[in-house]
């Protein structure tokens, strides 16, 4: 069908090369028509060949840049978004949304007593629990060195069951955390926000209030 196509179009012959990255993998094909099945010459020939390796290259800068974009955006502990990440979602979505905040309890201790090694192993296997206890669209941030936000949205204003998620979330947190030879215990604490009619910077505003709350009980 395509050659067909392709015919109908006037194109009587096809010159194509495989355009590489810089790992030599094959990241897209370069195919140049024409309407004369006549063979192009070496000089034609070797430009094509130069415009499928600076693709080539072009492909590469692109991919390395979104690479960079992404990093800026990531935890470099944890990988789940950082607090850049989150100001530049409220300025680009300032829509309502739904807000966890979540505290990680004793964390000071763990550092203390076991080594900031061990508390940063707790961390990232606490950050690992709070994305599996919140949903797939839910994004997560770490806002601090022990506190994590998560963002719902669109905001469902179900208190019901924001509660819920954060009794789930508690619940998985104060599961141990096995690091090397010890077994460790912490607790958590979380805010939680129903986004109704606020926005999105006035919910994380109110779920620091009742985050505060949760942690004097």
């Amino acid at each position: 069908q395509a050659r067909n196509a392709l015919l109908a179009h006037g194109c009587r012959a096809t010159f194509r090369r495989p355009i590489r990255d810089l790992s030599d993998s094959i990241v897209g094909v370069l195919g140049v028509f024409r309407e004369s099945d006549e063979p192009i010459g070496a000089a034609h020939a070797a430009h094509l060949e130069d415009v499928a390796r600076f693709a080539g290259l072009a492909f590469a800068q692109a991919h390395r840049i979104t690479e960079l974009e992404d990093a800026a955006q990531r935890d470099a502990l944890t990988g789940v978004l950082n607090r850049a990440a989150l100001h530049e979602q409220i300025e680009s979505d300032p829509r309502p949304a739904d807000i966890l905040r979540i505290d990680l309890d004793h964390l000071t201790s763990v550092n203390e007593t076991f080594g900031h090694d061990h508390g940063d192993a707790v961390i990232v296997e606490a950050a690992e629990r709070v994305r599996a206890s919140v949903g797939r669209d839910d994004e997560v941030y770490r806002i601090g060195g022990d506190e994590f936000l998560v963002v719902r949205r669109p905001a469902t204003g179900g208190v019901r069951e924001l509660g819920s998620t954060a009794e789930r979330i508690v619940d998985r947190l104060m599961a141990p955390f096995d690091v090397e030879e010890h077994r460790i215990r912490i607790g958590a604490s979380v805010g939680v926000a129903a986004g109704r009619d606020r926005s999105c910077t006035d919910s994380i505003d109110v779920s620091q209030t009742a985050l505060d709350s949760a942690k004097e009980r």
